[in-house]
């Protein structure tokens, strides 16, 4: 996450009394991109901070060791926040694996600016994924500077060096093997293989739709069999939600920036706000509201634990028993509940990073489908049988859990629509499509007006 004004000012006092750096703290009196040897050296140094697996920072505009403030020049292009974001996640993008994304923003101390570009390892271990063997060659200040390929970079003492010993590679994944989280396993979210994956007390009140065979204008409710789920937590810092006054704010739409967090917030979800069952260990909304029988669900815990659970519209049985997850619709809700989830957790003053679980429960021998313009779909399109036999684009895996972290918070929107992509490409990866057919074949874009349109 990004620290205030007032945190980096006293991280940096904190440095500057100890005169020196950290595994997790790298100061440097100015990072120029313009070369390729200027690159591998920001390339290596963020990937040894990411691999500390704890949030990092690499500070521009200080001496190193000493942590005198120099600032940045009046014509650093440094200074400009937006654009050196973007030139910094361009930079690191295929040139690691995994992918990491950095943070960055200037700040004012004793009339000098200095940078600073936020780090966090989630994924580690971190390793160096160019094409050629080594990347690099001369800096704009200083020796030249390399990267090679295959290699994972640490922190040791205050500096960035290759992992030459298997117990450090080994202590880099053991601080990611952290303990299961609470919430999860109570809910049965840590294991997609077991029968009882995403069952729980409220989860088994879900219903789903059935026709009836010899009178198949009429349907019924039976115990739902399949779902998704979208769990949201955070992973760092401490977050505490007053039940009863979020409920109060989501009732009356006095939630964050006014009324501006419901715009994308599906109508059936925004009556399950007018009547919660709210206490203080959680806030819960469902629909039909006090209903045995549900189709939908939202659990908000004061540890910042957000739950929803849904049947229809996001999945379908239909007459002839083909099973099917609704891909446009499915992606639409977890874009609206994540911006949801984003006005929760600003208003609750919690901007640490966020793990965003998605979760479809029972899809053995399922499919998806309505998908965006330019791709023939299962229910609607009868080309799409044509060309796809019985066996193809089906899952055959139990149930299906997609992770991602990000600071939600604090996400701007281009962030949240990368994630969201991610997630779409990954999860029609199960279904065997090469690429996310809930987007527009021949722009990429997702058909937002359509989707709005249908389910709201």
């Amino acid at each position: 996450m990004i620290p205030s004004q007032a945190e980096f000012e006293a991280l940096l006092q904190r440095l500057r009394e100890q005169q020196t750096e950290s595994p997790i703290v790298d100061g440097k009196a100015d990072l120029p991109l313009e070369t390729e040897g200027d690159r591998a050296f920001f390339i290596r140094h963020v990937a040894a901070l990411a691999n500390s697996v704890e949030p990092s920072h690499l500070i521009i505009g200080v001496e190193d060791k000493t942590w005198d403030l120099i600032g940045l020049s009046e014509d650093s292009p440094l200074r400009d926040s937006d654009l050196t974001q973007r030139r910094m996640n361009q930079t690191l993008t295929n040139r690691v694996d995994p992918n990491i994304s950095v943070r960055y923003r200037t700040y004012e101390v004793s009339d000098v600016v200095l940078g600073l570009i936020a780090i966090e390892g989630m994924r580690a271990p971190y390793i160096i994924a160019i094409e050629d063997q080594q990347y690099g060659g001369d800096r704009t200040r200083g020796e030249p500077s390399y990267v090679y390929r295959g290699a994972v970079y640490i922190r040791r003492g205050a500096s960035s060096v290759i992992a030459n010993r298997q117990s450090e590679v080994l202590e880099i994944i053991r601080k990611t093997q952290q303990q299961p989280d609470e919430f999860l396993e109570s809910h049965n979210y840590t294991n997609i293989e077991t029968e009882d994956f995403g069952r729980h007390q409220l989860s088994k009140r879900l219903v789903e739709v059935r026709w009836e065979v010899e009178e198949p204008w009429k349907k019924y409710y039976v115990k739902a069999l399949s779902w998704v789920s979208f769990v949201l937590y955070p992973v760092y810092g401490v977050c505490e939600i007053g039940t009863f006054e979020l409920g109060d704010k989501l009732a009356n739409q006095r939630i964050w920036h006014g009324s501006e967090w419901y715009h994308l917030v599906p109508e059936e979800f925004l009556r399950m706000f007018s009547n919660p069952q709210a206490t203080s260990q959680e806030f819960l909304g469902t629909w039909p509201q006090g209903a045995e029988e549900i189709s939908r669900f939202i659990r908000i815990q004061p540890s910042g634990h957000i739950e929803i659970g849904c049947t229809h519209p996001l999945f379908l049985q239909e007459r002839n028993g083909t099973r099917y997850f609704h891909f446009v619709s499915l992606i639409g809700y977890l874009w609206q509940m994540v911006y949801l989830s984003k006005a929760i957790y600003r208003d609750a003053g919690s901007h640490g990073k966020t793990a965003v679980l998605v979760n479809l429960v029972g899809t053995n021998k399922t499919r998806l489908t309505e998908f965006a313009d330019g791709w023939p779909s299962p229910t609607t399109s009868p080309e799409y049988w044509v060309f796809t036999s019985p066996n193809q684009e089906v899952c055959y895996k139990p149930n299906i859990q997609i992770e991602r972290r990000l600071s939600v918070a604090d996400a701007p929107d281009d962030e949240i629509e990368t994630m969201i992509r991610e997630i779409a490409r990954d999860l029609g990866t199960y279904y065997g499509q090469k690429l996310p057919r809930c987007f527009a074949s021949s722009t990429g874009q997702f058909p937002a007006k359509n989707y709005m349109r249908e389910r709201c």
